[in-house]
């Protein structure tokens, strides 16, 4: 061997993996006691201070991060519509844009309880805490309907009563 050829000790990848036709290198990790969020953010953090990568290649964090994004993003903007929605709705209802926002003025005093009491449990925002949530901002504008809905019928029989209409 030696007459045709010089060998070397070296290091050489075992397989090349592809994707779409582009070679690809994969790192992965093991997750075990923290949520997906801060993982994220963290890999994130590391491939900024990395650098730029050199010209050709192309850098992409696959995997739950994405979807995980876009369905927070999706549950976000829909919760957002929803309340639009709600106000509008409740605008024709009670005939009287203040009462409306006095119902939907609820959402901002849920979304800050939720809030704590995610930080004071230990809870990560997560597909059930976020349902819980809009669940939560449901209940509350029932509730808020609910009284706004009484006290208006009282405000009316009161003012009825006084003689005034």
């Amino acid at each position: 061997m030696r007459d045709v050829a010089h060998i070397d000790e070296g290091t050489t990848p075992g397989e090349y993996d592809r994707l779409n036709l582009r070679r690809m290198v994969s790192l992965t990790a093991g997750i075990a006691g923290n949520d997906l969020g801060r993982v994220a953010g963290e890999v994130r953090s590391a491939i900024d201070r990395a650098g730029a990568p050199p010209r050709g290649v192309r850098v992409e964090v696959r995997g739950k991060v994405e979807p995980m994004r876009q369905l927070f993003n999706g549950l976000g903007v829909g919760l957002g519509l929803a309340v639009v929605a709600i106000f509008i709705l409740l605008t024709a209802y009670f005939q009287s844009p203040r009462l409306a926002l006095v119902a939907v003025a609820a959402v901002p005093a849920v979304l800050a309880g939720v809030a704590v009491a995610l930080w004071l449990t230990g809870t990560t925002l997560n597909l059930q805490s976020f349902m819980g949530a809009i669940m939560a901002i449901g209940v509350a504008i029932t509730n808020a309907i609910l009284r706004l809905t009484f006290a208006e019928r009282h405000r009316r029989e009161r003012g009825t009563a006084c003689g005034r209409s």
